[in-house]
């Protein structure tokens, strides 16, 4: 008869082995580490609450910005205007459309500028906004050069070197070459015709040393061609011919040589066309070409 076999078992582990590992390994952790772990935590706790209140706080100002925006306190409080002298504050104010009260952010500055250079005198502008509540607008005015004659009046428009149209005044200004032979329109802050802004950029470009010596300018027609022509009328005596306002630096170059060296005695026409060549007419002693004897002119022009 067979025994029968019992099974093996496993042999029981000791009671307290596991729990002793574990308490090991517990034991085993660096307190320093530990206390780094605890260090981290807090700082990104800090952090958290840290980035919390400066959401908070940017909220708190933007509301507070805006509210701030909407009141009165960052209204236009006034307009200041510098630097005119012919052109009323007053004027310059109306057209900028800015008024007291008005948004001091939603003011457009550039269109306020751009309003202002429409005005005749004005040749620019620059509208400023500032936090104290003043709106500062700084205009460059122009500058007077010639005088223009008007269509049947005995009044005169003042040209500035670019051919605008600035003001009327009453008869001749003695302080302004007169240029004559057009007419302007009188509209203030338009541009005279072309060929009168020709004319003004002769008066312009004349030196200091030479514009004494100038009486005025005129356009008329060439009568060769036809064409007109800008021509200049000397205080002296006789007439100086530029053609048109090409090479206009030159041609004012040579007039100033020659009425510095040239002998001007009986002096009718000087020809600049060709400023390079300059051609000199004299008024002729009886009829006869001038040589020698300057003394007695008649009014026959021959050339010198």
């Amino acid at each position: 008869m067979t025994t029968p076999t019992r099974p093996r078992t496993a042999p029981k582990k000791r009671a307290g082995t596991t729990g002793s590992a574990t308490k090991s390994k517990k034991a085993e952790v660096d307190p320093r580490l530990k206390a780094r772990r605890v260090e981290v935590a807090r700082d990104e706790g800090r952090r958290r609450l840290r980035t919390l209140l400066g959401l908070v706080v940017i909220t708190i100002l933007a509301i507070g910005s805006l509210a701030l925006i909407d009141s009165s306190a960052f209204d236009v409080d006034r307009v200041v205007v510098n630097g005119v002298v012919q052109t009323d504050p007053a004027t310059v104010v109306a057209v900028t459309g800015i008024v007291p009260g008005d948004p001091l952010l939603e003011v457009d500055l550039g269109l306020a500028a751009r309003q202002v250079e429409t005005l005749p005198w004005v040749a620019s502008a620059v509208v400023e906004r500032k936090w104290n509540g003043d709106v500062r607008v700084e205009v460059v005015e122009r500058t007077p050069v010639a005088a223009l004659p008007m269509a049947g009046a005995s009044e005169f428009v003042l040209i500035d070197a670019s051919g605008r149209q600035l003001a009327v005044v009453d008869g001749v200004p003695s302080n302004f070459l007169p240029i004559e032979g057009i007419v302007a329109s009188g509209i203030l802050g338009e541009p005279a015709p072309s060929l009168a802004r020709s004319a003004v950029r002769v008066v312009d470009g004349l030196e200091s040393g030479l514009r004494p010596q100038v009486a005025g300018v005129r356009i008329e027609a060439d009568a060769a061609s036809a064409a007109q022509i800008i021509v200049i009328d000397l205080v002296e005596r006789g007439t100086v011919i530029l053609g048109d306002d090409s090479s206009l630096d030159a041609k004012l170059l040579s007039l100033e040589t020659m009425l510095a060296r040239a002998d001007l005695r009986c002096l009718d026409t000087i020809d600049l066309r060709v400023p390079t060549a300059p051609a000199l007419t004299r008024i002729s002693i009886e009829g006869q070409r001038v040589v020698a004897d300057l003394a007695t002119c008649s009014s026959t022009s021959t050339p010198g």
